[in-house]
């Protein structure tokens, strides 16, 4: 369900890039969440934005320390560092019972 969410949240970013301020950071973050390990040109495809507006958002995104840069620079990506809670894991499922 989580992917499902993140998924339209970045559906909806691509669809409506003349959104404000913060939707392209939260789109980004969407993206890699549901794609982890991504580097900034594939995220750039992915979002069919500029390389500079997503380098923009991933400073954002690092100064808030939401998401983290693992491994060599020419082959590592980007992961976020934002953990579900076991505790809304645990309504969600039993919502579902």
């Amino acid at each position: 369900m989580a992917v499902t969410v993140f998924k339209k949240i970045a559906e909806l970013h691509i669809k409506e890039q003349d959104g404000g301020v913060n939707e392209g950071v939260n789109a980004l973050l969407a993206i890699i969440k549901l794609y982890p390990g991504l580097r900034t040109p594939s995220l750039s495809e992915k979002m069919r934005t500029s390389a500079k507006n997503v380098e923009r958002w991933l400073k954002q995104l690092k100064e808030t320390n939401e998401i983290e840069f693992r491994g060599a620079p020419k082959t590592g990506g980007y992961f976020s560092t934002i953990k579900v809670s076991s505790q809304n894991n645990e309504q969600s499922h039993g919502a579902s019972r």
